[in-house]
């Protein structure tokens, strides 16, 4: 098996699938409307309520003052006990918890990449992200360069899957049926009527590696997709190289059964 004629192959089904807009919207028409739906769901969020935290500052208290001038946040609680800031999370409704430790903002002044501790609500899991993404800014603002810290985040019990990663699962699978199923056998159908499958039957290439070549195309395409749509849809989910793998897999699989 020549990997010269792999690329070949792949590279054909590649131009194949931009060239012709039945192919593309099978490719490309589930990665780009779940992207669409993703960032439609993000611009549907009400952002004039902030997420709501609950600190443990235990650099006296000099970022929380911080977080509470630029109002990034919300800080329904301030407590010196961790495990306190833990159990308020339910009885005030918040969405994550926060400890800076002793030394913080000596230790970002000196880009010592401090500790920060978080703990996400998983009942609320998608405000729960938007809190961590606004204070990773807001810590990014406050040492004035970016990724000064290192987080530690923990997740509360009763885990619950929000909207946005219910969609990205339904995302992955659609694209990877569309592609994987649909895909192959019309792109063998197209190549027919264009009149190239008599002329790929008379190429130097195998039978195995044309049909190497076009596992590897849909794999590597749903693969793809799934990395993008993960980046968007990467608040809904707790683990994103899971995810990944399960999508570079399924792809896999029904590719081989589309052949």
């Amino acid at each position: 098996m020549k990997v010269r004629n792999l690329f070949a192959l792949i590279k054909k089904d590649g131009l194949l699938s931009i060239k012709d807009w039945e192919m593309a919207f099978v490719i490309f028409g589930p990665v780009i409307a779940m992207l669409a739906i993703g960032y439609g769901v993000d611009l549907l969020k009400d952002r004039k309520n902030l997420p709501k935290v609950v600190i443990t500052d235990l650099d006296q208290g000099q970022f929380s003052k911080f977080l509470k001038e630029k109002e990034v946040v919300q800080i329904v609680g301030e407590t010196a006990d961790w495990v306190v800031a833990e159990q308020l999370l339910s009885s005030e409704k918040a969405h994550a918890a926060l400890r800076s430790p002793k030394g913080f903002t000596s230790a970002l002044k000196s880009k010592a990449m401090p500790k920060l501790s978080l703990i996400l609500n998983m009942k609320t899991l998608s405000r729960s992200q938007d809190a961590r993404k606004s204070i990773r800014k807001a810590v990014g603002k406050y040492a004035g360069f970016e990724h000064p810290a290192i987080y530690q985040v923990g997740f509360t019990k009763g885990t619950q899957l929000s909207i946005k990663g219910y969609l990205l699962q339904f995302g992955l699978v659609l694209q990877i049926i569309m592609v994987c199923v649909f895909f192959l056998p019309v792109s063998v159908g197209e190549e027919k009527e264009r009149g190239c499958l008599e002329a790929l039957v008379l190429s130097p290439a195998t039978i195995n590696e044309i049909i190497v070549a076009k596992v590897l195309y849909a794999t590597g395409v749903c693969f793809v997709a799934g990395v993008l749509m993960v980046w968007v849809y990467a608040d809904g989910i707790a683990h994103i190289g899971l995810t990944l793998g399960y999508s570079l897999f399924g792809s896999l699989c029904f590719s081989a059964i589309g052949i």
